[in-house]
């Protein structure tokens, strides 16, 4: 409550008061917001490493196609979630993101990390295994200087875009299912 939050503070207890922003153009300001957190990569190791969720985030940085001023020479896109279908299929993250977004920028092919759809043929744990191992080698195999490592040898990504769905999943983690 209000009256918690001021005792905390009077004592010195309390965190930061949360920020929000309200703006009329949701997608103008992600992809201002988007674009500011890639020149600041840019500039600090030369590279901008993004991981993006699907659903209406990918629309959102359709807005940024027409940003003169993006490097997109130095982006390289990977996923935090994705479906294991076809690229054409409407269940694909990676499909949703080159329809609203990837076909409208120049970034180069090799630094855009989709699943690979001949590992998502047929079904079932080992399929998903499969195609879970073979992308965790191939973002491994991202240069550091594009994308940095934690001193535990983790990817440490300039920005994980997350959106929530309308019913309240985040990355394709579906309540009740």
């Amino acid at each position: 409550s209000d009256g918690d939050y001021v005792q905390m503070k009077a004592a010195g207890m309390a965190p930061a008061a949360p920020a929000v922003e309200i703006c009329e153009k949701p997608a103008d300001r992600v992809a201002a917001l988007v674009a500011q957190a890639a020149d600041r990569a840019i500039g600090a190791h030369g590279a901008f490493s993004i991981a993006i969720a699907g659903g209406s985030l990918v629309n959102m940085l359709g807005a940024m196609a027409d940003m003169p001023s993006v490097d997109w020479s130095k982006w390289h896109v990977a996923w935090v979630d994705e479906r294991c279908v076809a690229h054409s299929h409407s269940d694909s993250n990676f499909g949703a993101a080159r329809a609203a977004w990837l076909s409208k920028v120049p970034i180069p092919a090799d630094q855009i990390y989709a699943i690979s759809e001949r590992l998502c043929e047929g079904s079932g744990e080992s399929m998903a295994t499969k195609s879970a191992e073979e992308y965790e080698q191939r973002l491994r195999g991202i240069p550091e200087a594009a994308l940095p490592r934690t001193a535990a040898g983790l990817p440490a990504f300039d920005l994980l875009l997350l959106g929530f769905g309308p019913d309240g999943h985040v990355c394709s983690l579906f309540p009740g299912h």
